[in-house]
């Protein structure tokens, strides 16, 4: 693709602006041939020259209500302008208050992970601290029971028969 220069591109497009102007007067020149559209111009013209007289003729008469009037215009506009910019602070306010809370939120909640695993932890040890502690009570109540001369399975018949406390084979019938 070839690159035109700006003086070339100028001059196209001065070409364009002229061929689109004549087009346009041309167009109009035909369409006002037809005698609706002569008539419906002239009424258009008509009422555009009234509106503009009376405008005229109000602005000269009572400036003063054309200037309140816009007056009013202009700061109804800016306050209803102010009261959306203040809805917008607010909206505004409010995400940022929803986005801190869920921050917070998460922050808490990566703290509550944080305890739970150091709950688990504990929880861990103090298990181990039971096994432990029922290895060595286990082995402890074995080797006092291993020391026993006449059995392991517990005491015999004979020393049940001396001991007051417990009754005896032939003494219970």
């Amino acid at each position: 693709m070839a690159y035109q220069s700006y003086e070339t591109y100028q001059k196209d497009d001065s070409k364009l602006l002229k061929g689109i102007l004549i087009g346009a007067a041309l167009g109009a020149a035909v369409a006002m041939l037809d005698r609706s559209t002569r008539q419906s111009m002239k009424q258009r013209s008509i009422g555009v020259k009234d509106t503009t007289k009376n405008l005229a003729r109000t602005v000269k008469d009572d400036p003063q209500s054309l200037t309140s009037g816009m007056k009013e215009t202009f700061q109804s506009a800016s306050t209803a302008v102010n009261d959306v910019v203040e809805d917008v602070k607010h909206l505004m306010n409010t995400v940022d208050s929803v986005k801190n809370t869920g921050m917070q939120a998460v922050e808490q909640v990566k703290g509550a992970g944080s305890e739970v695993a150091k709950i688990g932890s504990k929880l861990k040890d103090a298990g181990q601290d039971v096994k432990e502690h029922s290895q060595d009570t286990v082995a402890e109540f074995s080797d006092k029971n291993s020391t026993s001369p006449t059995s392991t399975s517990g005491p015999s018949y004979a020393e049940l028969d001396n001991d007051p406390h417990v009754v005896g084979r032939n003494q219970g019938n």
